[in-house]
C-alpha cells in the first residue's frame, strides 16, 4: 500500500462518517442534497420507478452531465419540480 492508496482510505472514511447538517440557504458545489426523482422520457413519466430520498453530493459527478449543475442553487423545500 502506498501513500496515495492510504490518502484515498482516509478520505473515503472522511466521507462515511461525515455528518451533514439542514442549512437555510442555496446549495452550493460539495453539498449533499436528497432527491426524489423519477424519468421523462419521450414525454412519458416514469413515474412507477421513482427513486426517493436520494443522498447526492454536489459535484461528485456522479449523475449523467449537467445534472448536478442544475441543483446548484437550489433550496430546500418539500417538493420541487424542475423542468
Amino acid at each position: 500500500m502506498n501513500d496515495a492508496d492510504v490518502d484515498r482510505v482516509i478520505e473515503q472514511l472522511c466521507k462515511q462518517y461525515t455528518k451533514w447538517n439542514v442549512v437555510d440557504r442555496p446549495a452550493t458545489e460539495k453539498d449533499r442534497v436528497v432527491l426524489d426523482y423519477y424519468a421523462i422520457f419521450d414525454g412519458k413519466s416514469d413515474i412507477d420507478n421513482k427513486i426517493q430520498d436520494f443522498p447526492l453530493e454536489l459535484g461528485a459527478k456522479m449523475m449523467m452531465p449537467g445534472f448536478e449543475d442544475a441543483l446548484v442553487g437550489i433550496k430546500a423545500v418539500k417538493s420541487a419540480k424542475f423542468t
